[in-house]
């Protein structure tokens, strides 16, 4: 069912998560979901999220909840592109501000790229699009959710350049951060193309801090003026 919220902004309604996910797989596109955390009694919404951050990396999730005790702090601990948090019942001033923002933040973050030379030419990828960049002998990998590029170079040096949410885990690794899918065992990451990254012994304790630390603030900082 189709909805015009306000005059700028059309929106589809689904009463199923699986709905919802059929449609992202069948190549809908969205900027924006707004989506309850809890589906006929199960946090069926958190689980969700993971799977759009997968099918959709450019849709930005703004969680809805009238448990506010029960989430906060589970919201956390799940990979999703979270751009926002509302309490029920929500105001349409509040829903305003949360559209702008997560519209603003996705505006904001395919402007933010990396420029770098493959060959002869010259490459420009949003930082947001790379999962993880690998160093082998000066020669870097750059990995993004359907692409591999390769250009030369020191990963330190090369990572001054990176924003705040990718830390160097490994000495030969740089990874995004809202793309970990989760800490496994031992010393790896699983990131969201399902590939495991090592975390060297010495950084494991500082890395999953980071991140727990990053996922946290992220969340906070758009829910605030």
């Amino acid at each position: 069912m189709a909805l015009r919220v306000f005059d700028d902004i059309s929106c589809d309604v689904f009463t199923e998560v699986e709905a919802l996910l059929g449609k992202l797989e069948e190549g809908e596109e969205y900027s924006a979901i707004l989506m309850d955390i809890e589906w006929d009694g199960k946090e069926k919404g958190i689980r969700a999220a993971e799977r759009i951050k997968y099918l959709g990396p450019d849709i930005r999730i703004i969680y809805v909840t009238g448990f506010t005790e029960k989430y906060v702090q589970q919201i956390f601990f799940r990979p999703a592109n979270l751009s926002g948090f509302l309490i029920k019942p929500v105001t349409e001033y509040m829903l305003r501000r949360a559209l702008e923002k997560a519209l603003a933040d996705q505006k904001r973050r395919a402007k933010d790229k990396f420029t770098f030379q493959q060959g002869g030419s010259l490459h420009s990828i949003a930082f947001y699009k790379i999962l993880y960049l690998e160093s082998s002998a000066h020669k870097i990998m750059i990995t993004t959710r359907n692409e591999t590029f390769y250009c030369y170079g020191k990963l330190d040096e090369i990572a001054e350049k990176f924003p705040p949410n990718f830390i160097r885990c490994h000495k030969s690794y740089l990874v995004n951060m809202d793309e970990i899918q989760e800490f496994g065992h031992g010393y790896m990451i699983m990131m969201s193309d399902r590939r495991h990254i090592p975390i060297a012994k010495i950084k494991h304790g500082m890395v999953k801090k980071a991140y727990f630390e990053y996922m946290k603030a992220d969340v906070f900082e758009k829910n605030t003026d």
